[in-house]
């Protein structure tokens, strides 16, 4: 297919530059003789003949910039190859361009935002103002993948200041776009509904642009799909279905097929919420259909993680298990591949640094011994024993040179293994504690004795409880250090959901003033928070018509946990001898194991103060 296409282009623009344009048919033959044409790059062509070629290897390598194909850096190095041979900054920041694209969509997101800066630079420099917004957008994307939503929303403005001054209007809406999900996303981590407002209010000023000629008609399929998700989180089911219906008619007439899986996403889920499970279901399932035709298998476990949800409300255990299963190995999958092409690549540079560093040597020893053959007549006897023992210090301290870099190098790979161990690690630990809960979550339902599915619910989450600390652990940079006001935040709404308790009708105050803290407390400090709040919200709450809690957690000398509920307060002989209360029990033993001081006060409900030594010391 790629053959005919540049033929017919040739014979098209022979008509104007018939002498020329046969010259570089003969190359452009060459090159899609295969899938991967063998270019001799060192040719110097003649400016136009350049220009054409490096506008066919862009516009080949464009159509694969969504993707992680091998395909869209072969085509980057060409273009970055042809660049450098012809001396143009343009054809370069085009290859690098796709180069860092390629970087983004296989997870080496570091040096995808190097050479997008580079790159970025280097248009400004040159006053390529056509590919400007195009990078920035790039940017932004890169601050998202790193959760880093300040960042992104300020090269998401430049990007758009950029698109306006060169009035191209469909960088504009793309990029506007992007600051809308950037919002969106950013509320979503802050749990901020006015912030996911603002994302919708950005949508709809992007969508205007787009509705504004039939030209951007295409450009309209995102923003309807995006505003449809936005309205199935709200639950305003009625508006969800119109923006889908007409992402869904869009994408259709321009055959976007990846966009229709999102579509069926959405509107499956808003069918089956709405009661309309069967539907649901069914739309569901044609978007799983369209990830497996168009080979997208991220997409594929986020259309099995939908359903998992959905047969689980629906209280289909055997659909549901099966569903979650095959989203995990998905994922995991997924995770391997990346693993092995990063691999791969660390192999090639490290190939190449070899081969730089023999060259680099050969240079030396030729420019030595052209300046022995220049001295030779003053005092050969005395040079060569001079050169012999300088040669025998300088090959000794590069020699002792060599093996320190070699050492440090070795070190620091075995950290980068050793930290990216622990981080897969942590993320097996959290699937199987995922499925163990789903797997309690699913029994309980077909519990009819109340004590057993209450007591399963609680196994249930200190399961979780767990689980939420190696999620933690697997996304921070340091695999043993837990994002503590991220984690009881998670931890404290956990158990409100697990209760069906609405949070508008409760008084929850956090004041978490720890960043950070290592696993070894975390763990045990987050079972004993799951212990005490469980607690409350089964006995404290019965009677009071306005439930509070209070949950601080501070360093000053001392670690310091409180809890303060305001329902009738426990007695101190259930806190002296507790009977039935395993809880309290385990609250103590975990104390103890935190070598820490844990109080109980009954002032007008239960206040728990625990104090822990900030230097971690084994209790005996």
């Amino acid at each position: 297919m790629l053959s005919i296409f540049f033929l017919r282009l040739t014979v098209f623009k022979s008509c104007f530059l018939l002498l020329r344009v046969l010259m570089t048919v003969g190359s452009l033959m060459a090159m899609l003789s295969c899938n991967k044409p063998n270019l001799d790059l060192k040719t110097t062509y003649a400016g136009s003949d350049s220009v054409l070629l490096a506008e066919n290897l862009f516009r080949q390598g464009i159509r694969y910039k969504n993707t992680g194909s091998d395909s869209l850096q072969w085509y980057a190095q060409r273009l970055i190859r042809l660049g450098e041979n012809q001396e143009d900054d343009r054809i370069i920041v085009n290859g690098k361009l796709l180069q860092a694209n390629y970087e983004w969509r296989t997870a080496n997101y570091i040096r995808a935002m190097k050479v997008a800066v580079e790159t970025l630079r280097k248009a400004e420099n040159n006053a390529f103002t056509k590919v400007i917004p195009t990078l920035y957008g790039l940017i932004g994307n890169l601050y998202k993948e790193n959760e880093n939503y300040p960042l992104a929303l300020k090269a998401a403005e430049k990007g758009i200041r950029a698109a306006t001054f060169i009035k191209d209007t469909v960088q504009m809406i793309k990029i506007m776009l992007n600051r809308a999900m950037f919002t969106h996303s950013y509320g979503m981590r802050k749990h901020d509904p006015e912030l996911r407002k603002k994302g919708l209010n950005k949508y709809l000023e992007g969508l205007k642009i787009a509705e504004s000629s039939p030209a951007y008609e295409q450009l309209r399929i995102p923003y309807y799909n995006n505003i449809s998700q936005y309205y199935k989180i709200a639950g305003n089911y009625p508006k969800g279905l119109l923006y889908g219906e007409k992402a869904e008619a869009l994408a259709k007439k321009y055959h976007q097929y990846l966009s229709l899986t999102y579509t069926y996403n959405w509107l499956g889920e808003i069918y089956f919420y709405s009661g309309d499970r069967d539907k649901g279901i069914h739309y569901l399932n044609r978007a799983l259909d369209i990830t497996i035709a168009q080979h997208a298998p991220f997409r594929t476990a986020e259309i099995y993680k939908a359903l998992h949800k959905c047969y689980h409300d629906a209280g289909n255990a055997e659909k549901a298990l099966d569903a979650f299963s095959r989203s995990v190995i998905i994922n995991d999958s997924l995770q391997l591949l990346r693993n092995t092409k990063q691999i791969g690549r660390l192999q090639i540079e490290y190939q190449t640094e070899k081969k730089d560093e023999r060259i680099a040597s050969l240079r030396l020893i030729n420019l030595e011994k052209t300046r022995t053959a220049g001295a030779i007549t003053v005092g050969m006897i005395l040079f060569i024993l001079l050169s012999a023992f300088l040669y025998v210090q300088y090959r000794g301290i590069r020699q002792r040179n060599r093996m320190l870099a070699d050492n440090n190098k070795k070190i620091n790979e075995q950290s980068e293994q050793l930290n990216f161990l622990m981080k897969e690690l942590h993320h097996r630990v959290k699937n199987n504690l995922q499925i163990v809960s789903s797997l309690l979550s699913l029994q309980s339902n077909h519990l009819s004795d109340q004590d057993a599915q209450q007591a399963v619910k609680i196994g249930q989450q200190r399961i979780e409880a767990m689980s939420l600390i190696h999620r933690s652990l697997y996304q921070q940079d340091n695999p043993n250090m837990v994002n503590m006001k991220e984690y009881v935040t998670d931890l404290v709404e956990s158990i409100l959901q697990s209760f069906g308790i609405d949070k508008d009708k409760f008084d929850l105050q956090l004041d978490v003033q720890i960043t950070e803290m290592d696993v070894d407390r975390a763990l045990p400090l987050g079972l004993i928070i799951n212990e005490w709040v469980t607690n409350a919200f089964k006995y404290a709450y019965k009677e009071v018509p306005y439930p509070s809690l209070m949950l601080s957690l501070k360093k000053d000398r001392e670690i310091i946990l409180e809890i303060k509920d305001n329902g009738p307060g426990m007695t101190r002989e259930e806190w002296e001898k507790p009977r039935g209360s395993f809880g309290v029990k385990l609250v103590k033993v975990l104390s103890r194991q935190l070598n820490g001081t844990c109080n109980m006060e009954s002032r007008n409900g239960t206040l728990l103060n625990l104090q822990i030594p900030v230097k971690l010391e084994k209790a005996g």
